[in-house]
């Protein structure tokens, strides 16, 4: 059976940072690499504030799975997209974050919540970033 998923990077800056493209997609083919899965040019979002259309797309298709730069890129302030996204993993997509090497599938929703709260608390400043700004 071929492999049926995506790459998602972003232009826009997560909580307090932007990481370059190129950044983003060589954490993702290294990520895959590891996997013996080949790297599929990246879908890139547009910095368009409140919008992501990019990934309302990505999740009509009928992927299996999507590949995230970093959980730092979900969209925590817009209900709609997490519900999008919660609604993907439990129609049996998968959703993986490779920089943190996090897998979420239907068998771990709690770990999907548990992320939304933690982004949020760390977005709030309730919990310290540990990436060093420079």
């Amino acid at each position: 059976m071929k492999a049926n998923y995506c790459c998602y990077i972003t232009s826009k800056e997560t909580i307090k940072y932007f990481v370059p493209h190129t950044i983003q997609n060589k954490i993702i083919r290294m990520y895959l690499t590891e996997r013996n899965l080949g790297f599929r040019l990246s879908y890139t979002e547009v910095n368009i504030k409140g919008k992501y259309p990019v990934l309302l797309e990505i999740l009509k298709h009928k992927y299996n799975e999507v590949y995230f730069y970093s959980k730092e890129m979900l969209p925590l302030s817009f209900p709609k997209i997490m519900n999008r996204l919660y609604d993907f993993i439990l129609a049996g997509g998968t959703i993986i974050f490779c920089i943190e090497n996090i897998k979420l599938s239907r068998g771990n929703l709690d770990d999907f919540l548990m992320i939304e709260k933690l982004s949020l608390l760390s977005s709030e400043g309730k919990i310290e970033n540990k990436i060093s700004e420079s």
